[in-house]
């Protein structure tokens, strides 16, 4: 897993999965906003989408998250493996 600084400052959405049941069930998105604490997602539905999955932005980097927030058809997710950096941290 990645934990390279990651951000979108692209206009264009990046594309990525949802991944989640073991591997067995993938979720196709949209990602608007990437941090390097989260992310804005576009999906189709958020039904069946559980409270944590992993967000696979690409076949090697995958970021477990957890749901901050749910609506139609966006998710906002944080993610688990995030670390502050050591600066912001006051070391």
């Amino acid at each position: 897993m990645s934990k390279a600084r990651i951000s979108n400052t692209h206009r264009t959405p990046l594309n990525a999965r949802i991944v989640f049941n073991d591997g067995q069930t993938i979720v196709s998105c949209s990602v608007h906003q990437l941090t390097e604490s989260g992310a804005t997602l576009q999906v189709h539905s958020v039904l069946g989408i559980p409270s944590t999955f992993r967000l696979a932005l690409s076949d090697t980097t995958q970021h477990p998250c957890w749901v901050v927030r749910k609506a139609a058809k966006e998710i906002k997710v944080a993610f688990t493996d995030w670390q502050p950096a050591a600066e912001a941290m006051g070391a």
